[in-house]
């Protein structure tokens, strides 16, 4: 499998990361953890760290930790939106929001129904730039068409998922009570990154 390609399934893995936990997150971390995503010119060691952290923790503080983190009931510990980051009031759904479908669009996507999520939550976005990857793969010697998705992806990265991954990142470092989201937090912030043209 081309970089690309690697990379769009590690991106799409920690995507699913950030679901709530549920009986499929040990496959997903399994999966995780056989690929090898280069970071610079090294391998990424906190993937390995991430499934020996997962295997430690209970399932149910999982879930406890994820619901404080990004989902409430009160005010979140890292909240999941890009909006929160990059709009000014710190609000959700803003002109952030509808500039993220805007690129969604031009790309040729729509959100699924059954994502019920703003378009700028870190799931959306992840699996958006795993898209982009493998969309860039699939490419190959298409220099037009790679030249396209490369053009979507550097303004969607500098615009948007790279804009606001730092202070989310922190907020999720800061805020976890577990070790695995903690770890996710400066994983998922490393790849990003780590992204050519960031």
């Amino acid at each position: 499998m081309c970089a690309a390609g690697l990379r769009a399934d590690v991106f799409a893995m920690l995507a699913a990361c950030y679901a709530e936990p549920g009986p499929d997150i040990a496959g997903i971390i399994n999966r995780l953890c056989s690929q090898n995503p280069i970071s610079g010119d090294t391998p990424v060691p906190e993937i390995q760290k991430l499934k020996i952290l997962f295997e430690k923790t209970d399932i149910n503080d999982l879930r406890l930790d994820h619901a404080r983190l990004f989902m409430g009931p009160f005010q979140l510990a890292a909240a999941p939106f890009g909006s929160v980051y990059l709009e000014a009031k710190r609000t959700l759904m803003g002109e952030s929001t509808l500039e993220i479908t805007e690129i969604y669009r031009e790309a040729g996507l729509e959100m699924a129904n059954d994502f019920h999520n703003p378009p700028d939550h870190i799931i959306a976005e992840l699996e958006f730039l795993a898209y982009l990857l493998s969309a860039q793969a699939e490419a190959g010697a298409d220099t037009d068409a790679a030249q396209n998705i490369e053009d979507i992806k550097q303004r969607f990265i500098n615009r948007h998922l790279g804009a606001w991954i730092e202070p989310f990142t922190i907020k999720l470092e800061q805020g976890a009570e577990t070790g695995f989201y903690r770890l996710l937090g400066s994983l998922t912030r490393k790849m990003v990154t780590a992204e050519p043209g960031f």
